[in-house]
């Protein structure tokens, strides 16, 4: 189904039409750690084959005069500005030892110890 979709797609280009073989398949699926039966391997050769004439038939796309883009609705993120709050109350989160305190961990140097990472 995908591989008639890029073929339909792409029927009024030139194309290489890549054919991946089975041994490409199956590599490509012990990558992705999936097991394939045979029927798989066939239906996954040809969408594969499909997808990558489709991925050449954009690399013959002239982008000379276009500039690289990361994102394209030009919305950019609103942040609040970082505030550091002080807190004078004994008890208080803000307070460091209150938040040791807090801590199921065990404390160890005023620190709460946890386990090793690696």
């Amino acid at each position: 189904m995908l591989s008639r979709y890029f073929y339909l797609c792409s029927s009024n280009a030139k194309l290489s039409h890549v054919k991946l073989t089975k041994e490409q398949v199956q590599h490509v699926a012990k990558l992705a750690r999936l097991g394939l039966s045979e029927a798989e391997i066939a239906k996954f050769q040809t969408q594969l084959s499909g997808i990558l004439d489709y991925v050449e038939q954009l690399n013959e796309v002239n982008t000379d005069n276009v500039a690289p883009t990361a994102q394209v609705t030009g919305l950019t993120n609103v942040m609040r500005e970082d505030k550091v709050l002080h807190s004078d109350k004994q008890g208080s989160l803000a307070d460091p030892a209150a938040l040791v305190a807090c801590s199921p961990l065990p404390i160890e140097k005023n620190q709460i110890k946890v386990k090793n990472v690696f």
